[in-house]
Formats: structure tokens, sequence, C-alpha cells
């Protein structure tokens, strides 16, 4: 019983070494914001980002293909990962955002952030990254 094991050990190690791990670059663009959320207003924050304005409206933003929210609570910080089908798709969002959303979104957010502006970190247009 224990070659055989070993022999389907040694057969799964060897089709895991053959496969080749698709190491192209991607077209989508990512967009990480992170938060340093003020001291005991994680579960609002977490609750704003929640509502119908918020996270849905991105999620369903034309060239959005996913969106995840998480809380580092050890260092309290608020992350959001988003996953557009291009650069262009996010700017038009954030265009949107900026100029044509009426519900204060993004002045609503900066009052969780620790020091305002300065307290949010917002990656875009990231290159070089490579799914495995």
């Amino acid at each position: 019983m224990k070659k055989i094991y070993f022999l389907l050990s040694i057969l799964f190690f060897t089709q895991c070494q053959d496969e080749k791990v698709n190491t192209s670059q991607n077209e989508n663009a990512i967009v990480i914001i992170t938060t340093k959320v003020k001291d005991g207003m994680m579960p609002d924050l977490v609750k704003f980002m929640d509502s119908e304005n918020v996270l849905p409206v991105t999620r369903s933003f034309d060239g959005c293909k996913s969106v995840i929210q998480f809380v580092n609570e050890e260092n309290n910080i608020h992350v959001i990962y988003e996953e557009w089908d291009s650069i262009e798709s996010n700017k038009k969002y954030i265009k949107y955002r900026m100029n044509e959303d009426k519900t204060g979104t993004l002045q609503k957010h900066l009052t969780y952030a620790l020091g305002g502006a300065e307290g949010i970190t917002i990656l875009v247009n990231n290159t070089n990254y490579i799914y495995y």
C-alpha cells in the first residue's frame, strides 16, 4: 500500500512539474484602495461600502469584473480590490464618481479615513502583474 501511495505521489508531482504556468500579462486593470480607518469606525465604513450607492454601483458599472472588500483588523485598514476589463473602463468610472455621481460617495468615504484624504491610498494603472 505504501508503494502505491509513493507511486501516486511521484506521478502527481511529475504532472505538476510538467504543467506550464500561464505567466502572460493580462489586459485587465487592477485597482487597490486602502483606507486607514478612524478608531471605532470600521463597522460603519463596511456598512457604507455595502450600501446601494457604493460598491454595488461600482460592481455594476460597465467594465467592472469584480470588487472585493475586506478588512485588516490588526492594522485597522479597509481594502477594496477591483478588477476592470481595461484602464479605460476604470477611468470612465472615476470620471462618473468625480463629476456625475450626486450621492457624495467620495466625500463620505473621506469621513471614515484617519486624516481624511491622507488616510486613503489608491493604486491605479498597475502594470506587470501576472496570474499564476
